[in-house]
């Protein structure tokens, strides 16, 4: 790539010097927080959507090791929707010549537009979903519902279907989800976010009238991974388990035990980390596991794992059987039960080889009944920070691949814990 002109670094500076100086009226944002969730939300259009992927994929190629090269673009386009019928994002999936390459699934909520997730070579979750119901891939026409990077509901003549479960929504169920997604929008102010795509906006139209050669984004870049994820050859890269490897518990939310069986056989197989499972198998495994994490079997709003649960029934299940007890272990929320956690502490543990439980909230009703994506669980295995944002490394229980990204903060990220050996 070309390296930047004199003119456009000067250009470039300005324009984020002056959109990261815009004025900010603090009771202008209460009040707009407080009308958010009666108001129609604002999107930016699909065009401003697509300058936010192609820059995930332009600031990549050729870097540590991501497969994308400059003939990797934008292939099929999804839009998503929002409870009032709006195009709410996008799913941009990509190609290289011609054969699959990931995706970039894009928020298009005008307050807070970003990449909120991507992936080098799998599928993105809505796709993984409706592969596991033996559905074929999302198309717009299928007007999906997105709620978050793993919260999906479908809608037809029928009404609402969360997609992770299968399970039907009634009308009120979906008329308390619309209030609480806008409710959460309405929090989600993100002036960072805004900026990058007033800059990108501002570059994009500088090439199209100077016809100068656009060049790869100079960005602040730090990528760590915990270590061994990869092999000699494709074959021997760790595979995470998927929920699809338990295949009796269907749509049961087992996502929880999913990533605890991963966290062991991470450390079991690319750490060398001896007796850490109870039984020969991996169902024997699992249902012990799942004991001690006092998961239930049920695609009920009963079903499921609690974060904390997961945590402290990974304790008692290395206990109960007596296994190699872990060194070091360490639960962290937003709840105020524990101190909590920041991207620095995400770091940190990363960069000391641990890998990560992760939960992501979902919505909920005023009673806390849960209706949807409570609590999904993946694996945290590395991290990017970048200029356009700060990305996790994960094993999302979809799929086997080890470059899947999820924009930190954003899947409202609600705990992380670990356990350790040495």
């Amino acid at each position: 790539m070309k390296k930047q002109q004199t003119l456009f670094s000067l250009f470039l500076t300005a324009a984020m010097i002056l959109s990261l100086l815009l004025p900010i009226s603090a009771e202008g944002e209460k009040a707009e927080s407080a009308n958010a969730a009666a108001a129609a939300l604002s999107y930016i259009p699909e065009a401003d959507a697509v300058l936010i992927a192609e820059n995930i994929v332009q600031n990549r190629i050729g870097r540590d090791d991501c497969p994308w090269t400059e003939e990797t673009g934008i292939d099929e386009t999804v839009q998503l929707f929002d409870f009032d019928g709006a195009v709410s994002g996008y799913l941009f999936r990509l190609a290289t010549a011609g054969e699959a390459a990931g995706y970039v699934q894009v928020d298009a909520y005008a307050e807070a537009p970003q990449a909120v997730a991507f992936g080098y070579d799998c599928e993105a979750a809505l796709d993984s979903m409706r592969k596991a119901q033996g559905k074929p891939e999302a198309a717009s026409e299928d007007r999906i519902i997105a709620l978050g990077v793993y919260d999906f509901m479908e809608t037809d003549e029928t009404g609402y279907t969360d997609m992770a479960t299968g399970s039907k929504i009634d009308a009120p169920a979906a008329a308390e989800l619309s209030a609480a997604y806008k409710a959460h929008k309405a929090e989600q102010k993100d002036e960072t976010q805004k900026a990058r795509l007033i800059t990108l906006k501002a570059q994009n139209s500088l090439y199209a009238t100077s016809g100068m050669v656009q060049p790869q984004a100079q960005i602040v870049y730090e990528h760590v991974n915990v270590p061994n994820l990869w092999g000699s050859t494709a074959a021997t890269n760790f595979k995470p388990y998927t929920t699809g490897d338990f295949i009796p518990y269907g749509y049961a939310k087992h996502c929880a035990p999913t990533a605890g069986i991963t966290l062991l056989r991470y450390w079991t197989e690319r750490r060398g980390v001896s007796n850490l499972y109870s039984k020969s198998t991996k169902q024997d495994i699992f249902k012990d596991l799942g004991k001690e994490m006092n998961y239930v079997n049920s695609t009920g709003s009963d079903g499921g794992t609690e974060d904390w649960d997961a945590y402290i029934g990974m304790l008692s299940y290395l206990q109960k059987y007596n296994l190699n007890r872990q060194d070091a272990c360490s639960y962290q929320d937003k709840t105020g039960k524990t101190p909590g956690f920041d991207w620095a502490w995400i770091k940190t543990q990363i960069k000391n080889g641990t890998p990560l439980y992760i939960g992501t909230a979902g919505y909920v009703k005023s009673d806390y009944h849960i209706y949807i994506g409570t609590s999904h669980a993946v694996v945290g295995l590395g991290y990017q920070e970048c200029s356009d944002g700060c990305y996790i490394r994960i094993a999302d229980g979809c799929d086997r691949s080890l470059s899947n990204f999820l924009a930190y903060t954003w899947d409202r990220e609600s705990s992380m814990w670990y356990v350790r050996w040495y």
